[in-house]
C-alpha cells in the first residue's frame, strides 16, 4: 500500500528543491532574523502567482507598489517576530489578488481544506524553546480512501531538499500531551498549532463561484 502525497498544484521541485514556473521557491531565513513570518507571506505569494522570484532579488526597488509596501511593513518585524495580526497585515497589499482568513477552531480540518481547494496555509506552531511561522503546501494519507494524517510543510528556517516539495512534515494526530510531531531535516520536536492562516488565489475563488451558479 502506497502513501499518497497531494501538492498544490503549480509546484513541483528540481535539484534545487520546490520550485514555481521553474524558479526556486523556498527562501531560507538566517539564524538570528526572526522573520519567518514574512519569509512563509512571500513564499505563499509565490506559489499563488502573486510574485515572481525575480521581483525578490531586490525588493526594497521593485517595480511592484504591494511587494514594495509588504517590505516596508516587514521591516518592522523582521528582528522581532511576527504576530498573527501583523503577519496578516504584510499579505493586505495583495488583497487584489489573495484573500487571508485566520482559522483557530478546528484549525486543522479548515487548513486540509484550503490545501486541498489548491490553498496555501501558513501555520503558526511553538513549544516552550521557540514560535515559528511555516507554510503548508499539500497533505498527505495513508491512502487515497482516508482522510490526511499530516501536512507537507517549507520550513524557511531549514535547508531544501533536493526533488522534494517539502523539507517537513506536521503531523495531525496529538500524542498524550496534546502535541503534534513535527519532523524536518533539522531534527524532530513536538509543538502545538497556534493559528492557521489560510490564503487562496481571488481568481480560484471568483471561478469557483461562477461554477456554482
Amino acid at each position: 500500500m502506497s502513501r499518497i502525497y497531494r501538492c498544490h498544484s503549480r509546484l513541483s521541485a528540481d535539484l534545487q528543491g520546490p520550485v514555481v514556473n521553474q524558479q526556486p521557491l523556498h527562501l531560507r531565513q538566517s539564524s538570528i532574523d526572526g522573520a519567518c513570518g514574512p519569509h512563509c507571506a512571500l513564499m505563499a505569494l509565490q506559489l499563488l502567482g502573486a510574485v515572481e522570484r525575480d521581483e525578490l532579488d531586490d525588493i526594497p526597488k521593485a517595480a511592484s507598489k504591494p511587494l514594495t509596501k509588504l517590505w516596508k511593513r516587514a521591516a518592522d518585524v523582521y528582528f522581532a517576530g511576527s504576530r498573527p495580526k501583523q503577519l496578516q497585515s504584510l499579505l493586505e497589499p495583495f488583497a487584489d489578488t489573495v484573500r487571508s482568513r485566520f482559522i483557530r477552531k478546528l484549525a486543522l480540518e479548515h487548513a486540509v481544506e484550503c490545501l486541498d481547494n489548491d490553498g496555501v496555509c501558513i501555520v503558526g506552531i511553538s513549544n516552550r524553546d521557540y514560535s515559528h511561522w511555516v507554510v503548508a503546501v499539500g497533505v498527505s494519507a495513508p491512502d487515497e480512501y482516508q482522510d490526511p494524517d499530516a501536512l507537507l510543510i517549507l520550513d524557511p528556517d531549514a535547508p531544501p531538499v533536493p526533488m522534494a516539495p517539502w523539507n517537513a512534515v506536521l503531523h495531525v494526530s496529538l500524542n498524550r500531551n496534546k502535541r503534534h510531531r513535527y519532523l524536518s531535516v533539522e531534527g524532530t520536536c513536538k509543538v502545538v498549532i497556534d493559528s492557521v492562516l489560510a490564503l487562496s488565489s481571488v481568481a480560484a475563488e471568483d471561478m469557483e463561484v461562477d461554477l456554482t451558479e
